[in-house]
Parts: C-alpha cells; sequence; structure tokens
C-alpha cells in the first residue's frame, strides 16, 4: 500500500510538474490576456484531475466574485471590480476600457482553458478606479 502512495510523488518528480491546479480571472485585451484576479492554487492528487480543477475553480469563482458580480462588496470594503484595479495597476495598467472578466483554470501547468464563467458586469479602471454599472 505504501508503494502505491509514492508512485504518484515520484512520477510528478520524474516529469517536474507540481500536481496543481491554477484558477484565474482574465481580461481579453488587443494586446493579450491579462490575469485581474488569482484564485488560491488547489492540490490535486495527480495530473488527470482536469474535472476536478475545473469544477473546483468554478466553486472558488462563485465564493470569492460571488459568481461572477463585480459589484459584490468584499469584508475589507473593496468590491472585487476594485481589487481587479488594483492587480492590474500593479502589473502598471492603471486604466482598462470595458471589458467582460471570464475564468480559466490549468491543470499542472498546461494551457490554460475557459471555465465558461463570465462575469456578469464589465470590468473598467479609471486611474486604478474601478467603474462599473451596478
Amino acid at each position: 500500500m505504501k508503494s502505491l502512495l509514492v508512485l504518484p510523488f515520484l512520477v510528478t518528480l520524474a516529469f517536474g510538474q507540481e500536481a496543481v491546479c491554477r484558477c484565474g480571472a482574465f481580461v481579453s485585451t488587443s494586446e493579450a490576456e491579462v490575469e485581474v484576479l488569482k484564485f488560491p492554487n488547489i492540490q490535486l492528487a495527480d495530473c488527470t484531475q482536469t474535472n476536478y480543477c475545473a469544477q473546483t475553480c468554478k466553486a472558488e469563482w462563485e465564493r470569492i466574485t460571488n459568481d461572477g458580480d463585480l459589484c459584490s462588496v468584499k469584508p475589507d470594503g473593496d468590491t472585487v471590480a476594485q481589487r481587479m484595479c488594483n492587480n492590474l495597476a500593479d502589473l502598471g495598467k492603471e486604466n482598462l476600457q470595458p471589458h467582460s472578466v471570464y475564468l480559466y483554470y490549468n491543470v499542472c501547468g498546461g494551457p490554460w482553458l475557459f471555465d465558461g464563467q463570465i462575469s456578469r458586469q464589465e470590468l473598467e479602471c479609471r486611474n486604478t478606479l474601478a467603474v462599473v454599472e451596478c
């Protein structure tokens, strides 16, 4: 039994991949896809758990953004939209024309895959301040 538990660890070491699911909220600009909100990493048993990753990211999206509501107020008083604009400002992007926000996930460093979730409002940032019709 112990050898079965060690096998996934050895496979991960052999391929240099950490069995992790990453979730992120992105906007599509003319220049690039820009991550506006990172979610906590999710540890996986192995790199075949694509469905689990997608489902867990969707649950995190629902919990953190109130299912894509950019007007949702977080405990610190900021809206989800303001957090996203703050994150963009940290990347040196203080202004963003109105864009929908999309949820993506990736498994073990693979390609980012669209999770089917879209924000209820469009995100706009003006001089780092969120401008969202609520």
